[in-house]
């Protein structure tokens, strides 16, 4: 029962975390093409 309440909190969480690195990595290569 504990575990299928967790899973999908750690599911929601790593979505979360990879659309702050996508983020992350698409404002510092927008950084990149405005310093070239």
């Amino acid at each position: 029962m504990m575990v299928s309440i967790i899973n999908p909190l750690l599911r929601i969480d790593t979505i979360l975390n990879m659309q702050v690195v996508q983020c992350c990595f698409f404002q510092a290569k927008k950084r990149n093409i405005l310093i070239e």
